[in-house]
């Protein structure tokens, strides 16, 4: 006779009941909830505000070095009053002004004869869109840290989950 090879007060499976439910339905991955909120910020926070420019492109071919200064010294005025960064918050309030003051000269060139303007630059838009990324990439930055690393909401009437 074969000696007994089970293991001592082993108690014997119950029989598990079948369910008769369906599978659960599969679920479409989602973006995490930070990333959802850093994305909202980039959009209506940083891209919303320059559509006055590609619209602007869109009509008239081309963006009037005045309208350039004008959106970059709100851009960066308004996008600095939302940053924490004490740094950031002085240097856009800096370009804001600047750009103000070459709205200001660049409005005061209309009409003029080339050769009667004496900064030739302001009657190009590459500054301003200068100012405008620079101002965008420091923010895109900051943001990053508040929504993705800290996981702050970007409304706070938005709640996970």
């Amino acid at each position: 006779m074969l000696p007994d090879t089970s293991p001592p007060n082993k108690q014997p499976e119950p029989k598990v009941a079948l369910s008769t439910a369906p599978p659960p339905t599969p679920r479409v991955p989602a973006i995490s909830f930070k990333w959802q909120q850093y994305w909202l910020c980039v959009g209506f926070h940083l891209v919303l505000p320059l559509f006055p420019l590609v619209t602007e492109y869109l009509v008239a071919g081309a963006v009037a070095p005045s309208s350039a200064y004008l959106v970059a010294a709100m851009y960066a005025l308004s996008i600095g009053a939302s940053s924490r960064n004490a740094l950031s918050f002085g240097f856009m309030m800096m370009v804001g002004v600047v750009c103000g003051i070459l709205f200001g000269i660049s409005t005061s060139l209309l009409g003029q004869p080339p050769e009667k303007s004496h900064v030739e630059v302001l009657d190009k838009t590459w500054p301003a869109m200068m100012f405008i990324a620079v101002v965008f990439i420091a923010h895109v930055l900051e943001r990053y840290n508040r929504h993705v690393a800290d996981c702050e909401p970007f409304w706070l009437f938005i709640k996970e989950g």
